[in-house]
């Protein structure tokens, strides 16, 4: 049985960048409902990507 082979790509929603906009703020850092600090982001605006847990890239399984 032959092995799967995978390939390390930059991540397609956070394009590698290891964080997204912070979708409850919108990456303004300001929470518009209370008038404060986002308490998603901590006021950065940026958040961790989902996709990629952080790290920039996904395994994708190669298809050759």
């Amino acid at each position: 049985m032959p092995r799967k082979l995978y390939l390390r790509i930059p991540c397609p929603v956070c394009k590698g960048h290891e964080e997204i906009d912070c979708p409850a703020c919108r990456g303004t850092g300001y929470d518009f409902h209370d008038g404060g600090q986002c308490e998603v982001c901590d006021g950065t605006g940026e958040i961790v990507c989902p996709k990629c847990d952080g790290d920039g890239y996904i395994l994708v399984e190669d298809d050759d």
